[in-house]
């Protein structure tokens, strides 16, 4: 391999990298999944992996921060996207964020479920998206709260963000075993799961409670 040309198009070798892996994990599973043992399988220059990742592990970040910057650059693109409600916007994002899953689904099934920390615990693998999404969504509530759609609650608008991120555990959850036709069902837990969300954040009948019973104090 010309290592010049690497050199001038860093961004195609990590893309042949990130493909490579993604047929390689689900060949030859995790207990072959050595990078001395994926290069030489794959017949990538050691020197070419280490120029753009500097492990295994900070390759499957990779790959999976670019699950979400393609979600939001794919909902970005859309000029209708920025005048939609926050709920929509959050909505859009999950139903963009699996699509854009589906061509990889050998991939993310098995590194799923070959994961020690599958289920509702962050995997290591999802850390680099997991602050990437905590920025997004923190953005979303802010928003959110300037429009009215959320409640800024004392000591409980802190915790909104991890309770986002719960919910988009569930959501991967529910589609890495969804068996259903086209996933329609995890459409459907996808809409319910964040009307549910934004009904919780919302205004409800305690805040209208609260603030009544304020006014009452505040009168006296």
């Amino acid at each position: 391999m010309d290592t010049n040309q690497t050199n001038k198009n860093p961004k195609a070798s990590a893309k042949r990298i990130k493909e490579a892996w993604k047929t390689y994990l689900p060949k030859f599973g995790r207990s072959y999944a050595t990078v001395k043992a994926f290069i030489e399988e794959m017949d990538i220059p050691q020197a070419e992996f280490y120029q753009h990742f500097s492990s295994i592990l900070a390759l499957e970040e990779a790959i999976w921060l670019e699950y979400f910057t393609e979600t939001l650059e794919t909902l970005q693109s859309d000029a209708d996207y920025e005048v939609f409600p926050v709920g929509e916007k959050l909505l859009s994002f999950y139903y963009t964020f699996v699509t854009i899953l589906k061509p990889d689904r050998s991939y993310i099934t098995y590194t799923y479920f070959n994961s020690d920390n599958a289920g509702w615990v962050t995997p290591e693998y999802l850390c680099e998206l997991y602050e990437a999404f905590k920025a997004y969504t923190q953005s979303l509530i802010k928003e959110g709260i300037q429009t009215g759609e959320i409640m800024d609650r004392y000591l409980l608008t802190d915790q909104y963000q991890g309770g986002v991120w719960l919910q988009f555990l569930f959501i991967l959850d529910f589609w890495v075993k969804d068996g259903s036709e086209n996933f329609n069902r995890t459409d459907a837990a996808i809409e319910k799961s964040v009307i549910l969300g934004f009904d919780l954040m919302g205004r409800t009948f305690f805040d209208t409670l609260f603030d009544f019973a304020k006014f009452i104090f505040q009168s006296n």
